[in-house]
């Protein structure tokens, strides 16, 4: 396992245990519109849904141009779990998905796999168990 896959799985279960413990159920929503000098400017949205189990958000930005991406991601956390689904999409039909799980085991150690696929055929796993707790 290397100190980068442990930093990874070890990041992902510190912040799944702050956001279940500091998590107030809500929602938030903003956009934001520029415009600037010969037609250039920009238009900017977001959305957050949280409850006590998870995060639901989206956020866009649209350029005046035609250039842009939308993103979307959705986490759900608790129980000794943490998973994860993020989508984002440009306006040039490009996307990249990318999974991520961690478990709790039981028995000190902790599972965890992340997957990256893009909408040209890329696609790559990582996953693994790890240590955790005190040493």
């Amino acid at each position: 396992m290397s100190k980068i896959q442990t930093a990874v799985v070890l990041s992902v279960f510190a912040l799944a245990s702050s956001l279940s413990v500091s998590a107030h159920a809500g929602s938030w929503s903003g956009d934001v519109r520029v415009q600037g000098p010969q037609g250039r400017g920009y238009t900017a949205a977001a959305r957050v849904d949280r409850s006590a189990s998870g995060v639901s958000a989206s956020r866009s930005l649209q350029t005046n141009d035609g250039r842009g991406a939308y993103q979307s991601h959705q986490s759900t956390y608790g129980g000794g779990a943490y998973s994860s689904t993020s989508q984002t999409t440009f306006n040039n039909g490009w996307s990249r998905a990318r999974t991520t799980s961690a478990q709790d085991n039981g028995d000190g150690t902790a599972s965890y796999r992340r997957t990256i696929t893009t909408s040209d055929g890329y696609s790559r796993s990582v996953s693994g168990t790890v240590p955790y707790g005190p040493r």
